[in-house]
């Protein structure tokens, strides 16, 4: 569904709900479904140069990280997590020696952590990890694209709905269990998506950071 579809649902039960309003309170909602459900699997990639140590902000939507990958585009290496940051002389597994490890908002990758070299140029960094919600600016256009998967799409409009129904002024406690219920139902089913996925390796999207 759009943001206009799902607005249009909403309003069958609050119809005094602008569309500011609404993209507030869809932004809570999205927020609230990823962290508890971590269905959305995402990668970023980053040339990797030699040097001290290679640092990143933290990819600002990264809930958790969950796979470090380095390539030459010949060969792939899973790069061992040192948690919650490495010891002095600490070295990789089977990874020529690369540790990652996240430390506040920042994000590392060094080999022997007494050294920290990172890996020579030439090489990509693939960060796989769980991603959070964005906030959307809009109802149409730029900034309106839903990130949770449409299947949910109707969960996400029953916590907007049950919201407006726990509201002083407006409290029908039995309807707003009814819709809470419907989006509880969905943050179980994405749950289990999510758990499927890290199993399977899931769909991953690429992207540049």
């Amino acid at each position: 569904m759009t943001l206009l579809e799902m607005l249009e649902f909403v309003r069958e039960h609050h119809p005094e709900m602008g569309d500011t309003m609404f993209l507030k309170k869809y932004n809570q909602v999205e927020d609230d479904f990823l962290r508890r459900t971590r269905v959305l699997s995402t990668v970023d990639s980053s040339q990797a140069t030699d040097g001290s140590s290679e640092t990143h902000t933290l990819i600002a939507d990264c809930l958790v990280i969950e796979n470090v990958f380095l390539s030459d585009g010949t060969d792939t290496y899973e790069v061992f997590h040192a948690y919650p940051q490495p010891y002095m002389g600490q070295t990789g597994k089977n990874t020529g020696n690369y540790l990652w490890w996240r430390t506040d908002d920042l994000f590392y990758i060094a080999k022997d952590s007494s050294t920290l070299v990172v890996a020579p140029t030439g090489y990509t960094i693939y960060v796989h990890y769980r991603q959070g919600a964005t906030a959307l600016t809009a109802m149409t256009g730029t900034g309106s694209t839903p990130l949770v998967p449409a299947q949910y799409h109707h969960g996400l409009v029953s916590a907007i709905i049950a919201g407006g129904y726990e509201k002083p002024g407006k409290l029908e406690l039995n309807i707003a269990k009814y819709f809470r219920a419907g989006y509880e139902k969905a943050v179980i089913e994405a749950k289990k998506e999510a758990r499927s996925d890290k199993r399977s390796g899931g769909q991953i999207v690429y992207r540049e950071f």
